[in-house]
């Protein structure tokens, strides 16, 4: 899948143009930066996906919603703390399991070296959680009733919309369009290129 055919696809089904009550522009909407853990799993090319999907999720969320600007930031400020307790969840979770799955491959097993590390793992997982439930109800209660409402479907229907892309894409890289030039061979050893009309 080519980057920029992604971005294009993106593009096409969300519209960009982004006015909302002509009360300025969108708060900054650059992505936070990858941590150096999680850009060790993901190549540049899923980055730069990555980081574009969020920005129209930010823009589009805005437009969605008609939110004030102040609102707004403080918005998208809670929905990128998200996504860096998500990154640095998933970084320091990736890092515990290459420590356990190198101490498994010892032949004599530490069973208390793998112990402590699975208190860990499960210490992170349960700080993540509670940081993710407070930063999400301190979202919520930003938002009207019916501003929440709208929040969660947008959600689903931005998600869906993308996966309907993804798998556009994905349909098309697996049956790519044939080819307008057909070779016919009358002989096996010969060959006719008949142009398409």
């Amino acid at each position: 899948m080519k980057v920029k055919y992604f971005i294009i696809a993106v593009l096409g089904v969300f519209s960009l143009g982004v006015h909302v009550r002509g009360e300025g522009q969108l708060p900054d909407s650059t992505p936070l930066p990858i941590p150096i853990e999680e850009q060790q799993l993901l190549s540049s090319r899923d980055k730069e996906i990555h980081e574009m999907i969020e920005m129209l999720r930010e823009i589009h969320l805005f437009q969605e919603l008609r939110l004030s600007e102040e609102k707004a930031a403080a918005v998208i400020q809670k929905m990128r703390l998200m996504r860096e307790l998500k990154r640095n969840y998933l970084g320091k979770r990736y890092s515990l399991e290459n420590d356990l799955g190198e101490l498994l491959t010892y032949t004599v097993v530490d069973q208390d070296k793998i112990s402590t590390i699975l208190q860990t793992l499960e210490s992170v997982k349960h700080d993540y959680y509670q940081q993710i439930l407070e930063t999400d109800r301190e979202l919520q209660d930003l938002l009207t009733p019916e501003e929440r409402a709208k929040y969660v479907l947008f959600h689903r229907n931005f998600n869906q919309k993308l996966k309907e892309i993804i798998l556009s894409i994905r349909k098309e890289n697996i049956n790519p369009p044939q080819n307008q030039n057909q070779i016919l061979r009358k002989q096996p050893t010969e060959s006719v290129i008949r142009q398409a009309h």
